[in-house]
């Protein structure tokens, strides 16, 4: 099992879950609840290819990465990580049948990517990552059709562009707004597909 704690570029509502869709993963997240959301991807989705959560997936191995919402170490991460091992411990050494799930564990997936056109173009005042927001809603500044199509969640996706060497290309980070929607709460669903 690995534990990766890591910190989005952007606030964020509460502490998140992300890795692909792998059940083992979501089993031991479901168990350990160091954060209440899981948000899915498909593997080796654009910008995360090569990171170790697909390669605990590609080796068939559990892993666990928490998104706790600001860069370095802060108060958030230290909590998510403590509340993680503490789970872990006791899931693997007390035993399943000790471990009480705290809060069901939220499952959602991204079905809408928005791409910023701009330095301009910017998520629109008030939007952090996990807000819940209305269908119809506006989510960009400088695009009209960037709209919730349904009630949901945004999440700022923000990866440095790259060329084909892998090396940072240029100053303008490459940029996306993601809209994602809830399957159902507590549990696996085996059944959940990825869309984007």
């Amino acid at each position: 099992m690995v534990l990766d704690v890591h910190q989005t570029r952007q606030a964020t509502a509460h502490p998140f879950f992300v890795f692909p869709y792998h059940p083992a993963s979501v089993a031991l997240a479901e168990k350990m609840m160091a954060a209440r959301v899981l948000l899915t991807r498909p593997l080796g989705h654009e910008g995360h290819s090569g990171c170790i959560d697909d390669f605990s997936h590609a080796l068939d191995i559990p892993l666990v990465a928490i998104e706790v919402g600001q860069r370095g170490d802060n108060p958030m991460s230290r909590v998510c990580a403590r509340q993680a091992m503490a789970g872990f411990a006791e899931l693997f050494f007390a035993g399943p049948e000790s471990v009480r799930m705290r809060t069901p564990l939220h499952l959602i997936s991204i079905t809408r990517r928005y791409t910023f056109s701009s330095k301009a173009d910017s998520v629109v005042d008030g939007l952090i990552n996990l807000s819940p927001v209305c269908r119809g809603t506006l989510l960009m500044t400088d695009q009209e059709t960037a709209i919730a199509p349904n009630d949901g969640f945004v999440v700022f996706i923000q990866r440095p562009h790259r060329n084909a060497d892998g090396l940072i290309a240029g100053t303008i980070p490459r940029t996306a707004l993601c809209f994602v929607e809830e399957f159902r709460h507590g549990g696996f669903n085996n059944q959940v597909q990825h869309v984007i």
